[in-house]
């Protein structure tokens, strides 16, 4: 299995898992850039599906 992203905002409902890091990142900055928002992202590929 490949890598898995975990984005959260804690402002609002956003939130994703992404396959791709650079997708994930581009999610992640897009909206703190958008709304200012505090976000979390991490990686959660050892974690079981």
């Amino acid at each position: 299995m490949g890598e898995r992203f975990h984005f959260v905002c804690h402002e609002c409902t956003e939130e994703g898992v992404y396959e791709d890091r650079d997708e994930a990142l581009d999610v992640k900055n897009d909206h703190v850039a958008a709304t200012e928002h505090r976000v979390s992202m991490e990686n959660i590929s050892e974690r079981p599906a």
